[in-house]
């Protein structure tokens, strides 16, 4: 991978090198994702299509870095935390109460892994480095969204 690719694909999959935070990388991403949010106060139709477009492209860019480097979902790769923390507001309005519980919620269950969370881990490459945030996203989504509901 020439040197250029490779510093591209760091950029993106480090989450403009929000990764690279000395301590908790994946909170420091997701928070960035609730900034970004309240900054662009996206429609639901521009948060879907950001969800689809940073899974792909986190999928994409995360492989090449675990292939260049030989390393198995490495710690700065956080493209990964702000796609499931996308998809955690997928179905509920951007109010300051959702933010702040689908944070909680997405942080919480990326961190347990609880299952089927656990099993997104599993697969291989950039899939398997997007699918267990996606999982935790969605659980966090349909949370987020049954409370909503409730309350």
């Amino acid at each position: 991978m020439n040197k250029l690719f490779y510093h591209l694909n760091l950029f993106l999959a480090s989450g403009f090198y929000l990764g690279f935070f000395p301590k908790f990388p994946g909170t420091v991403g997701s928070f960035f994702t609730l900034l970004l949010l309240l900054w662009l106060k996206p429609t639901k139709f521009v948060l879907v299509f950001g969800v689809i477009i940073v899974f792909f492209l986190g999928t994409w860019v995360s492989s090449q870095i675990e292939k260049h480097l030989c390393q198995k979902d490495p710690s700065f790769v956080v493209i990964d935390e702000i796609g499931g923390q996308l998809l955690t507001f997928i179905f509920v309005p951007l109010t300051w109460t959702n933010l702040g519980l689908g944070f909680l919620l997405f942080r919480l269950l990326d961190i347990f892994k609880p299952w089927p969370v656990k099993e997104g881990e599993k697969l291989a490459g950039g899939l398997g480095i997007m699918a267990d945030d996606y999982l935790a996203g969605f659980l966090a989504a349909l949370i987020l969204k049954a409370l909503n509901y409730l309350f």
